[in-house]
């Protein structure tokens, strides 16, 4: 930042000796010092900061067994600007889900609208015991250059792993006489295994 002051003054004649005047007749210019100096008034900036963080959260309610295989969970991706350029050219990557939504400038300081993303769990995730979601980010700074960008994580637990199988066993034949089987007759079946 580099500020230059000026100031300006009519003459001032001495009374007791009116053609000597105190002050050069004209204008004076003062600058600031120079960079090298330790007491100039304009000290160098801080250095470019172009940086991004993405705030994740799950807004969908977590049952108390954690979530079960078929639930969805539902989540909520902020971007917030904290670094000290404009970002523009934003694309925010919902990884898990692969949504994707775009802003076109970010300034400092700024966050921008709460976008929404939901998953399905399934049997993979209950195998894991969680389910973790990573959402980030990806933008152009004023120097052509990305930023750096903390993802936002969030991870939510499922309900513990429950292996049952339920076999059915039915009759599908009938006694050729209506009544019961007799000795050499086939008798027929079916048999259903459910994973439940």
């Amino acid at each position: 930042v580099a500020n230059t002051a000026t100031a300006k003054a009519d003459p001032i004649d001495d009374p007791k000796n009116p053609d000597d005047p105190k002050t050069p007749e004209g204008e004076d210019t003062v600058t600031t010092g120079d960079e090298d100096d330790p007491d100039d008034p304009n000290p160098p900036v801080a250095e470019k900061n172009a940086h991004l963080t993405i705030i994740k959260l799950t807004t969908s309610e977590e049952p108390e067994d954690g979530y079960a295989l078929g639930d969805t969970i539902e989540y909520a991706i902020i971007v917030f600007n904290d670094g000290n350029v404009t970002i523009h050219d934003i694309v925010v990557t919902d990884e898990l889900t692969g949504d994707e939504w775009t802003i076109d400038t970010l300034a400092p300081g700024d966050t921008s609208e709460a976008y929404t993303a939901s998953y399905t769990v399934t049997s993979v995730d209950i195998l894991a015991g969680s389910v973790e979601n990573t959402a980030t980010a990806t933008g152009t700074d004023p120097e052509d250059e990305e930023p750096t960008v903390t993802p936002g994580t969030v991870t939510d637990d499922t309900e513990d792993l429950d292996t049952t199988l339920t076999v059915e066993k039915t009759i599908t034949s009938t006694p050729a006489n209506g009544e019961a089987f007799v000795l050499g007759e086939t008798t027929e079946y079916q048999i259903t295994v459910t994973n439940d």
